[in-house]
C-alpha cells in the first residue's frame, strides 16, 4: 500500500505516481496507491490510470479528514511533486513512521535526505520512482532505518518550539540589519 496525501494538481505530481504503479504492475508487484485529495486534476488523472489500465490499482480517495489513518494504513509515502515548500505531508508521513520516497528538489531537501531519512527520485521519473516504491517495499531493514531517521529528525528539529525558535532567530538577524 503506497499513499499520497496532497491537492490533485500538477504541482503535486499524482501522474508520475500512477505512472510509476504502472510500471510496478508490469514487474508483478501487486500495488494499491492511495490518492487523498482533491482539485482540479482530478479528470485527468483519472483518465490517465483508465488508460494506463491501473483502475484496480489506484484509488481516489477524495479531500480526508482521517489523514493519520490513511498514512496507517500504508507501508510507503510517495512524495512526487515537481515543486513544493517544506512538504507538510511528507513530514507527517515521517513523524508516522512510513518510509517515504519523494522527488529531489529544494522543499523536499530540508527533510528528506536520500539514504537517510528516505529515497529521493529525480522530479518527473516515474521509472526511478517505482524503483524507489520498489526497494522500499523489499527491502524492509533499510525501510525501518530511513524511517526511524526520519522520525528522529522531525521530532527534534519541527516541533512548535524549534521551528518558533528558528522563526525568532531570522526575524531578529533581520531587524538587526536596519
Amino acid at each position: 500500500m503506497v499513499c499520497c496525501l496532497a491537492r490533485l494538481a500538477r504541482q503535486k505530481g499524482q501522474d508520475v505516481l500512477i505512472k510509476a504503479a504502472a510500471l510496478l504492475v508490469k514487474r508483478g508487484l501487486r500495488i494499491c496507491v492511495l490518492l487523498a485529495g482533491d482539485g482540479e486534476d482530478l479528470p485527468a488523472l483519472r483518465s490517465l490510470t483508465a488508460g494506463l489500465g491501473v483502475e484496480k490499482e489506484i484509488r481516489f480517495l477524495g479531500r480526508r479528514g482521517d489523514a493519520q489513518d490513511v498514512l496507517a494504513a500504508s507501508d510507503v509515502y510517495a512524495a512526487p511533486s515537481r515543486w513544493e515548500g517544506l512538504g507538510l505531508s511528507l513530514g507527517e508521513a515521517m513523524l508516522a513512521g512510513l518510509p517515504c520516497v519523494g522527488t529531489a528538489i529544494p522543499g523536499h531537501a530540508d527533510i528528506l535526505k536520500d539514504g537517510v531519512t528516505g529515497l529521493t527520485v529525480p522530479a518527473e521519473d516515474s521509472g526511478a520512482l517505482a524503483d524507489g516504491i520498489s526497494r522500499l517495499i523489499d527491502d524492509v531493514p533499510l525501510a525501518a532505518g530511513l524511517s526511524k531517521k526520519a522520525g528522529e529528525l522531525i521530532r527534534a528539529d519541527f516541533t512548535v518550539e524549534s521551528m518558533a525558535g528558528k522563526y525568532e532567530k531570522i526575524y531578529l538577524e533581520i531587524a538587526g540589519g536596519i
